[in-house]
This record gives C-alpha cells, structure tokens and sequence, in this order.
C-alpha cells in the first residue's frame, strides 16, 4: 500500500495533459485548459496583461462539469482525489505561461467564500505554492490577506 506521502508525490508529478488555447501571438492574453479523465470536469486558465506593461492578472477556475457553480472553483477540496493533479497540472500551465511571457508583474487570488471549508483550505495551498514559486523563479512576494480573499503579488527581481 502507498504511502500518503507517496501518492501525493505521484499526483504532482502526473499533471493533466492540457494545451494553451490562445494564440501565440497575442501578447496581451494567454489562456489553456483541460479536462480531468474520470470526472470530465474542464479547468480553465487565463491571464490577461492589464496595462500592456508585463502587469498580468491570473485565474484558474472549473469551467464545466457536474459540481460547477459561480463559488466553486474547484481546484481544492471539492475536486476530491483529483485535487493533487489539478494543482499539478494548474501549476504547469502557470510555469509554461511563466516561461512564455516572462511577466514583470504576476497577481491571482484565493477566493474565500463564507464559511466555506474549500475557500479557507485553498489560500493555505496558494500560499504554499506562491511562495515555492517566488523562491525558484527570482520573483519578490507580497501576500495581502483579508477575510474574502487572498492576494499574491508576484515582482520580477531586478
């Protein structure tokens, strides 16, 4: 039997196969999705650059599927045992954007819905995420936590 430690070490490293739905060379957007296998539930990854300034807002969200709605995202403990793998494969559609488009500026948010258990577990991962990424990427951090949302500012290092 595996390990919990094992299996969420296999779930990271197996990411959702996903491909980048906007254009190459459309610089002021970049988007991509995917579908889980078993659940056929669809992500959605878009990124806009605000002010054309390398300034990009970021979101991720479950576009379709059985356990939508306008306050479930999805991505966290409504996913169940997908969960690992939408975040691994969330977390590869970020660093490929990442690499594509080499962005000054980075920001995305946790939303936290009421009393909800999913929004109050999902700021704990970004945060996790967030701050692995700064570290390996050479981006400065600033998280601004408040009692709806969490904020992630992302600044290239000069």
């Amino acid at each position: 039997m595996k390990s919990f430690t094992s299996y969420i070490t296999e779930a990271f490293n197996k990411p959702y196969k996903w491909k980048q739905t906007s254009k190459r060379r459309d610089t002021k957007r970049w988007s991509a999705e995917f579908t889980t296998t078993d659940s056929k539930l669809k992500y959605e990854f878009n990124s806009i650059d605000l002010y054309g300034e390398e300034d990009w807002d970021v979101s991720f969200h479950l576009k379709t599927g059985p356990k939508y709605n306008d306050t479930n995202m999805g991505i966290t403990g409504t996913a169940g045992a997908d969960a690992f793998r939408i975040l691994a494969t969330v977390r590869a559609m970020f660093m490929e954007f990442v690499s594509q488009n080499d962005p000054n500026h980075i920001e995305f948010v946790a939303e936290k819905y009421g009393d909800s258990p999913t929004g109050k577990a999902r700021s704990p991962i970004y945060t996790r995420f967030a701050k692995g990424f700064a570290k390996t990427n050479d981006y400065d951090l600033k998280i601004n936590d408040a009692s709806h949302q969490t904020a992630y500012h992302f600044w290239r290092k000069k």
